[in-house]
């Protein structure tokens, strides 16, 4: 993938962090929380932080639930 994604936060995360949205250069998530990290210099101190105190996340791509694609692409596999 050679495209710019678009990467939005949204709620607890979005209001730490002094900018919620992006347009990097990614292959896959990980990539996407790398990038968001090094632009920002904050965003692993945040995740830490809200651990710590069980926030958690959920990862849409193209407005899915990550984990329902990984099942679909399991499933598919099969």
């Amino acid at each position: 993938m050679n495209n710019k994604v678009d990467i939005t936060l949204h709620g607890v995360l979005a209001k730490q962090m002094t900018q919620n949205k992006w347009k990097l250069k990614v292959k896959n998530v990980s990539e996407a929380i790398r990038g968001i990290e090094s632009n920002s210099g904050k965003f692993y101190n945040n995740l830490l932080k809200n651990d710590r105190k069980h926030i958690k996340y959920r990862i849409l791509i193209n407005g899915r639930d990550f984990m329902w694609i990984i099942m679909m692409i399991y499933v598919n596999q099969k």
